[in-house]
């Protein structure tokens, strides 16, 4: 054992001495390592934003794209750490906007007759009793002229009655005409209140066709107008029907 340690001594010395000599008096060799350090022409470094160590070769990875700090600024990309989150789903299908069934207000019209004015559109606001249509009905008409006709003709034998039952009671007139004239004031009150209930069935307001009828040629114009009113506030929709705000009750 003594024997070999002189001689391994002896090469390590040698080994020191000579790699000492060839850094100190080799400058071509100084050059050589450091061209070996440096990365080939073609080769991609890797470069990170908080660092400015020097190029390292990356790892041969297919589709890796690397950029520069000025490259991910220009682009406007963000590092953010990793966390928790919701992720949304969202579906596109076909589908249909109705209101509430037990909102819904049908207006329907009790005549016949043709739209003349709709002062009502589509999503506008409607007032409780406030006119959304008028029809141009004859039927609407032919109510209006059979209560003015039975309203003269109920006139006149109330008077006719009123004055027979004078004359009878001063004993001028025959018992015979006062009861002619009684049965026909009796005829005509019935008449009269057949076409005030036919009328009113209809919606129409009494008093209104008592007075367009006082007003002459421009009150019998309006006889064939049928005004449609909506019974609940809410709003307009296309097919004729008022829907109830969600505050109505």
């Amino acid at each position: 054992m003594t024997s070999r340690l002189p001689p391994l001594l002896l090469a390590l010395t040698a080994g020191i001495l000579a790699t000492a000599l060839a850094l100190h008096l080799s400058p071509g060799l100084h050059a050589l390592l450091d061209s070996m350090a440096r990365p080939a022409p073609g080769a991609i470094s890797v470069i990170r934003p908080d660092a400015a160590a020097a190029p390292v070769a990356p790892p041969a990875l297919e589709g890796l794209l690397i950029l520069s700090p000025e490259r991910i600024a220009l682009a406007g990309i963000e590092v953010a750490g990793v966390g928790g989150g919701s992720i949304g789903r969202r579906i596109a299908v076909p589908g249909t906007i109705a209101p509430a069934a037990d909102r819904v207000a049908r207006i329907p019209a009790r005549v016949g007759g043709i739209v003349a004015e709709l002062r009502k559109r589509l999503d506008d606001p409607v007032a409780q009793g406030e006119v959304v249509a008028v029809l141009d009905s004859r039927e609407a008409a032919d109510a209006r002229s059979a209560l003015m006709t039975a309203t003269v003709t109920f006139e006149l034998q109330r008077t006719l009655f009123e004055r027979a039952q004078v004359l009878r009671n001063s004993g001028v007139s025959a018992e015979q005409q006062y009861l002619q004239t009684r049965a026909s004031y009796e005829e005509a009150t019935v008449r009269r209140d057949l076409a005030l209930q036919n009328v009113m069935s209809l919606g129409l307001d009494a008093a209104r066709v008592t007075a367009d009828a006082r007003d002459g040629a421009r009150g019998a114009a309006r006889f064939r107008q049928y005004e449609i009113r909506s019974p609940p506030p809410g709003e307009w929709s296309s097919n004729g029907s008022a829907s109830a705000p969600r505050s109505a009750s």
